[in-house]
């Protein structure tokens, strides 16, 4: 995880912008707030990406504000409380004194607080814990909460560990886009194809004692490593039929390409190349007409990738930064292009088979992105809704030379092939 990138998202974590949601995500953290939770800070931040979602965060002892906030929420809005520590305690307090909660995922609630028991009303509770407590500083992780039908889930991480637990971060993701889902099968008036698709990507959590998937290996690497360790391949999560179900249903355009890799034209494959250009080095420059990415390596040279970029009409030009980068994405599909294209997938775990590919940079506040493909034979067309996108070998390069605040500039749709950008003011 990239200190730059723990920064930002904690600077971020108290920051709330009322819109208008269908999902509300109240965050409770732990003792000492996101200071302790830098991984629950990093969930927070990809939470915020997604669409008809609102997410707010609290301080534990700050839960009566959740209350506030969850009573004046919109008629038709679903609720999901995630509390960590002291905040999963707390969850309970805010459940008791609303009217309903859709659901509560409750993370390895504390032992030194009070434990009363689930009197609300309340659609879902998930609790993961560890109970041994010499792995949990004193047991300060292993309580399980009280009340009907709350679904335990037994893990072995440590109190500090378990926010960056993978199934604890697929498991979140999975229940708001399950609650997407229910949206749209009740304005159809039957099950639509999403909700039956997230069905079988997402089953019933696995009873206690049960092995998780091993985590991703945060080291860089020169060439995207296969997800086999990524959480989303692993058993409890999403077994092979079931991505398989989730990828069959995707329309041709976005179907991973099978078969032996077909060998990128030599005009596209990743070179050094003489660019001359006022931009320093370290800058991103898309030439959208000629579909190539140029990172500036100063002395008048540039290392040139070939890219597929925006169809006709989702071209776009300007100057963003990257504001966040992720290894093997989830794929949220924006609001936008489910109003386009409603028979999309509301989430789509990350792997070989997902449109985002091994790598992805997010550009400011934008829905664009500088990502990988599972179709590498689009590099050079002009085939996307506004990203940028090149194979997973070449994204997995450019992800291990930028950082995020680098500068990405985008050319107009002119050709630009040999142009000089003026300096921005």
């Amino acid at each position: 995880m990239k200190k730059r990138s723990i920064a930002l998202a904690l600077c971020c974590a108290f920051l709330c912008t009322p819109v208008s949601a269908k999902t509300f995500v109240g965050v409770l953290y732990p003792l000492f707030g996101p200071i302790a939770a830098f991984g629950l800070v990093d969930l927070v931040s990809e939470l915020k990406s997604m669409p008809d979602v609102e997410v707010v965060s609290y301080l534990h002892q700050a839960w009566p504000r959740l209350v506030d906030d969850i009573n004046r929420q919109p008629s038709g809005t679903h609720t999901l409380i995630i509390g960590y520590s002291l905040g999963a305690n707390n969850a309970v307090l805010v459940a008791n004194r609303v009217t309903h909660v859709d659901s509560i995922i409750a993370l390895q609630p504390s032992m030194f607080t009070l434990n009363p028991t689930v009197t609300g009303d309340v659609g879902r509770i998930v609790e993961m814990y560890n109970p041994n407590p010499l792995m949990t500083f004193g047991g300060m992780g292993s309580r399980r909460l009280v009340g009907a039908n709350i679904e335990y889930v037994v893990n072995n991480d440590t109190h500090l560990g378990a926010q960056y637990n993978s199934e604890f971060r697929s498991l979140v993701k999975a229940e708001i886009a399950r609650l997407s889902a229910e949206d749209q099968s009740t304005t159809n008036g039957s099950i639509s194809p999403e909700t039956s698709i997230l069905s079988a990507q997402y089953p019933p959590p696995k009873p206690p004692n049960v092995d998780y998937a091993p985590a991703l290996d945060p080291s860089p690497a020169s060439s995207p490593r296969r997800p086999d360790g990524y959480p989303h391949s692993g058993p409890g999560v999403q077994a092979a039929q079931e991505r398989g179900t989730v990828v069959a249903a995707l329309p041709p355009e976005y179907q991973p390409e099978s078969g032996s890799a077909k060998t990128l034209s030599p005009r596209f494959q990743r070179t050094m190349v003489d660019y001359s250009t006022v931009e320093p080095p370290g800058t991103i420059i898309i030439d959208t007409p000629n579909t190539y990415l140029y990172l500036m390596m100063g002395h008048g040279k540039a290392l040139r990738y070939g890219i597929g970029v925006g169809r006709e009409g989702f071209t776009w030009s300007g100057t963003e930064h990257i504001s966040r980068m992720k290894e093997w994405p989830d794929w949220f599909p924006p609001q936008e292009m489910i109003k386009r294209q409603p028979y999309l997938p509301r989430f789509m775990a990350g792997g070989e088979t997902n449109p985002l590919g091994a790598r992805a940079m997010y550009l400011g506040n934008t829905q664009f992105r500088i990502h990988g493909t599972n179709q590498p034979s689009t590099i050079g067309s002009f085939v996307s809704s506004g990203c940028i996108r090149l194979t997973n070998d070449d994204v997995a390069d450019l992800y291990n030379r930028v950082t995020i605040g680098t500068t990405v500039v985008v050319l107009p749709g002119a050709n630009t092939a040999a142009s000089q950008l003026l300096p921005r003011r």
